[in-house]
């Protein structure tokens, strides 16, 4: 790192067109001779160095690229710039340049710069811009004000002379409105940047004839009113952020000849204070949308006017996180091309019979975390396109027959709700296509022999946590297409080891808290992931599981590690068990192993070389036992050669400087 340049020591490279400096400690001494002979230099490359001032005399004409960010700089280098009638690119930010103004910039100052395509002025103290100061940068097609103090915007900063101007970053400053006089005449314009600023309200006509506005970022202000045609003659806008702003009411009156049907926009009103939804008189001239995101507002009720001015291209509607109480009948119909509808975690007690009728192009739908008890028996009746059905955490106790006619589902959650058993006629309304059924947290306490006979398909089913005991041998059998079973936290006293003999391709599979007391034969060749926490299994696995990738048998009743081979096991928990003593053979039988949890475990002996035969071991979970001594603790740890995650508990000062003193420059995460 150096903090001067000899002014000779370029001699003899006269030739050279791209010079990088940066990440110096270069301060302004001799550096002037040393760059400013460079004749053909066309990129100058000098951020985050010491530089306070950039000479009159420091640079070649020949300059077209210059990066001077990083600095010290309390000025824009006028003086220097002017030699540099080629320059396109100018990178200044992350300086402490107070203010743009016709008296620092000297009149006509930057006239030289007329082919500046490039200027990036962010993270400096920029307090005052004046009305002229970026007149003559006719080329300019991208500018960053990010991370400045600007307040306002003078009338006439930016103007017809800026033709070409592409992309305008006026992000993070504090902005207070956004007014009509700001940007006129901008034809080339496409992204507009003004987040993070103090912006409360958007006036009339605020954006308005910009031919070419594809993008507007007006998110983290404190917008709490958008005016009758705020957004005007903007054909191309194909997205606009105002999340967390404090909107009130959001009424299409603002929008007027905003996008186009065949590229409709992606607007985003999420995490405001929205409670109502106003069509504003724009029947007939719709607002072209592709996705609306409403969530994280105050919406109680939806608004058909509303929906119609919003619904000629919706393909996506998002309203979780509101207060929706109810869907009433046909107030979803305009909606004929929606693609996705949200309504999670809001407040529906009830829907309408045929709610979704007119959704005909409806894929999914998701209810979950209301409050709804019970369905209408054609509530999704004749929804041929909808996929997915997530109504997880509700309260229903039944799924009707008839609810599911007519659909092509792939994937039923029901999970979290009060279902005692298995809804078998609706299933097997959409039986042939259901790839996932999740019935996890219920309340269902039996399962007959032909309750899967009309899902063949079923790719993964959740049936954990209900109050299973007695499970028929053959209930299974029709799954032959099952990868993933879960069945823990079930009171089980079914026959396992006659239950799996029909699920052969089965790669995941929950037993954890259903009542072993010694592992079942478990004829699954394919099974990369097996959970059996929460058991009072004595002895590890002995079956042949040749694939298996994560084993999980924490809070068990074993006194020692899996003594059978597991060729590709990676992950391994046994925490809360009973084991007191571990040594080098301890998982010798385990060569690919790069997790390991070792929480809680009454251990009164550990050898220093426990972990050797772990070559791959990455993540080790364990506490500092106290038997062991923090000395001992660091020589197992350095013992793992590839460690880079460390989680321990009862972590003292002692064993921080032991294993600071013995691994911490392998290891790359560590906790307590």
């Amino acid at each position: 790192m150096r903090d001067s340049l000899p002014s000779q020591c370029f001699n003899g490279t006269l030739a050279v067109r791209e010079l990088r400096l940066d990440q110096n400690a270069l301060r302004v001494r001799k550096e002037p001779a040393a760059v400013a002979n460079l004749s053909r230099l066309h990129s100058l490359f000098v951020a985050n160095n010491r530089l306070s001032e950039v000479p009159d005399d420091a640079l070649p004409a020949s300059l077209r690229a210059l990066s001077i960010s990083g600095n010290d700089l309390h000025f824009l280098p006028v003086g220097a710039l002017r030699r540099c009638t080629q320059l396109a690119h100018l990178n200044a930010g992350y300086n402490g340049i107070p203010r743009l103004t016709d008296g620092d910039l000297e009149g006509p100052a930057l006239r030289p710069l007329e082919k500046l395509r490039w200027l990036a002025l962010d993270n400096n103290d920029i307090r005052v811009l004046s009305h002229d100061a970026l007149r003559t940068l006719i080329s300019l097609e991208f500018l960053n004000l990010e991370d400045n103090l600007l307040s306002e915007l003078p009338p006439g900063l930016l103007g017809e002379e800026h033709s070409n101007l592409r992309e305008l970053r006026l992000g993070y400053n504090m902005l207070r409105a956004l007014r009509p006089e700001a940007l006129r005449r901008l034809p080339a314009l496409r992204t507009l940047v003004l987040a993070g600023n103090h912006i409360h309200m958007v006036e009339s006509s605020a954006l308005e004839d910009l031919p070419r506005l594809e993008t507007v970022l007006l998110r983290d202000n404190k917008v709490s009113k958008l005016q009758p045609r705020s957004f005007v003659d903007l054909p191309s806008l194909s997205s606009l952020d105002l999340h967390r702003n404090r909107l009130q009411v959001f009424s299409l009156s603002a929008f007027v000849n905003v996008s186009r049907p065949e590229a409709p926009l992606t607007l985003n009103v999420s995490w405001n204070r929205v409670a109502e939804l106003y069509s504003g008189g724009t029947e007939g001239a719709p607002l072209y949308v592709h996705t609306l995101d409403l969530s994280h507002n105050f919406i109680a009720e939806l608004k058909s006017k509303f929906l119609v001015g919003v619904g000629a291209t919706l393909r996506r509607l998002h309203l979780a996180h509101n207060r929706v109480s109810r869907l009433d009948g046909l107030l979803l119909g305009t909606l004929q091309s929606l693609e996705l509808l949200s309504l999670e975690h809001n407040d529906l007690v009830s829907m309408a019979p045929r709610a979704f009728q007119g959704c005909d192009m409806l894929q999914v739908l998701l209810l979950a975390h209301n409050h709804v008890a019970s369905l209408q028996p054609e509530q999704f009746a004749g929804m041929a396109s909808l996929r997915v059905l997530d109504l997880s955490h509700n309260r229903l106790r039944a799924v009707p027959p008839g609810a599911l006619s007519g659909t092509a589902l792939e994937r039923l959650d029901l999970s979290n709700n009060a279902l005692g058993a298995v809804p078998s006629a609706a299933l097997a309304e959409a039986g042939a296509s259901l790839r996932s059924l999740g019935l996890a947290s219920n309340a269902i306490q039996h399962l007959d022999g032909t309750v899967f006979l009309a899902t063949p398909g079923l790719c993964h089913l959740d049936l954990a946590d209900n109050r299973l005991s007695f499970l028929p041998d053959n209930v299974f059998s029709p799954l032959g297409a099952l990868l993933s079973l879960r069945l823990g936290r079930n009171p089980l006293r079914a026959n396992l080891a006659e239950l799996f003999h029909y699920v052969h391709g089965l790669r995941e599979l929950g037993l954890d808290a259903v009542g072993l007391r010694a592992a079942p034969p478990l004829p699954l060749p394919s099974l990369v992931a097996l959970n059996l926490s929460g058991n009072s299994l004595q002895v590890a696995p002995q079956g042949e599981l040749p694939a298996l990738r994560s084993l999980h048998l924490a809070a068990n009743m074993l006194g020692a590690p899996p003594d059978k081979p597991f060729p590709l096991l990676s992950t391994l928990d046994l925490s809360n068990n009973r084991i007191r003593a571990l040594g080098r053979t301890s998982f010798s039988e385990l060569p690919r192993l790069r997790s390991l949890a070792l929480r809680s475990l009454p251990l009164e002996v550990m050898e220093t070389d426990t972990l050797q035969p772990l070559r791959l071991l990455r993540v080790f979970e364990a506490e500092a036992w106290t038997g062991l001594g923090p000395q001992g603790l660091g020589k197992v740890l350095a013992s793992a050669p590839s460690l880079k995650s460390l989680c321990l508990r009862d972590y003292s000062p002692q064993c921080n400087h032991a294993l600071h003193t013995r691994c911490c420059r392998r290891i790359r995460g560590s906790t307590g």
